[in-house]
């Protein structure tokens, strides 16, 4: 069992429906995600699981730091596929890409997690001394303010408690990318469950 750490700024991401795909869009739009990743020198794609060979698999994508009209000529400028894509740019958000083998569709949709902070997937065991390490008690699900987690980062004796644990250091980098996150709103928090 895990709990899952993501940012919620409380953005209904079903507001837009997911789009299909072809399997040669697909193919494209992965390969141009590999060259950008290569030319910004940040990886824009985040693998779920499976791959793109098997009849299931998901991954989310950033898509904020990329062109409208590259990504929406290579999904042939699909009107769906376009709502998806503005809806993820104009929010922050990620897109998500998945095939279920029993649909057998491919699949774009707006994800969860925003566009600079992936959401966080942690071990009940880890995810609950990861809570008790930032000084907050350790449920299976709640929620802080952003500027209350930036605070707690900060916090030397936090940051140290956290930094030294072999276990619970590993997870700094992606709860600092999260409280450093800029697309957000003010009243966006840090949500767990």
């Amino acid at each position: 069992m895990t709990i899952t750490f993501r940012i919620d700024d409380g953005h209904n991401f079903h507001a837009v429906r997911p789009a299909e795909i072809s399997p040669r869009q697909l193919a494209a739009l992965c390969d141009f995600l590999r060259t950008q990743s290569e030319r910004l020198g940040l990886p824009l794609i985040d693998h779920e699981w499976g791959t793109i060979d098997e009849p299931e698999f998901a991954f989310e994508a950033r898509v904020c730091p990329l062109p409208l009209a590259s990504l929406s000529a290579i999904l042939d400028h699909a009107d769906a596929a376009i709502a998806v894509l503005d809806e993820a740019q104009f929010t922050g958000r990620r897109i998500r890409v998945r095939r279920e083998e029993n649909i057998g569709l491919v699949m774009i949709e707006v994800a969860w997690n925003h566009d600079s902070a992936p959401s966080l997937n942690v071990a009940n065991g880890n995810a609950y001394a990861l809570l008790e390490g930032l000084g907050l008690d350790a449920e299976s699900c709640g929620e802080i303010p952003l500027a209350d987690l930036r605070r707690r980062l900060t916090d030397p004796v936090i940051h140290r408690r956290l930094g030294n644990d072999p276990h619970l250091s590993q997870y700094l980098p992606s709860l600092v990318a999260m409280a450093r996150a800029t697309s957000v709103p003010v009243e966006a928090c840090l949500a767990w469950a």
